[in-house]
């Protein structure tokens, strides 16, 4: 996380602000960027209520928009009712067909993301092997 953008943040924060992150993160970003909206709204005596919370993407490259449009799945962590809260009213009209909507803790959240990406780079590593044996031994690897 750059330097700036707690501070950023805490001078445009005048109410209740939830900070969402997207990306693939390092597991315990969630609590950094915790510690560094904290310290410095300690820093400028500011008593502002605040959350944090993880919603990792599973969008499959070349279709995001599909994939945003239609979700499989949304994980968001659950530090608070009012995180379930707003959370749930944000993300429910994109998974009406297919309600998928897993509340978890913040660091399992994060974990979450890297546990789905290694199971994909399997996925895929097992097939470029097995297409490598069909190549080998003259099978056709499309049936």
């Amino acid at each position: 996380m750059c330097w700036r953008q707690p501070i950023l943040l805490v001078v445009s924060m005048n109410k209740y602000v939830l900070v969402v992150t997207k990306s693939t993160v390092p597991v315990g970003t969630a609590q950094k960027v915790k510690s560094a909206i904290q310290e410095e709204l300690d820093k400028r005596n500011i008593l502002i209520e605040f959350d944090v919370a993880s919603n990792p993407e599973f969008l499959k490259e070349g279709d995001a928009v599909d994939n945003f449009m239609k979700l499989d799945r949304v994980v968001v962590d659950m530090e608070s009712e009012k995180v379930k809260g707003i959370m749930e009213r944000l993300v429910k009209p994109f998974i009406m067909n297919n309600y998928r909507l897993i509340f978890t803790d913040i660091t399992s959240a994060e974990m979450i993301k890297y546990a789905a990406n290694s199971m994909l780079d399997t996925r895929i590593s097992f097939m470029n092997d097995i297409a490598n044996h069909c190549d080998l031994f003259g099978a056709n690897v499309n049936f």
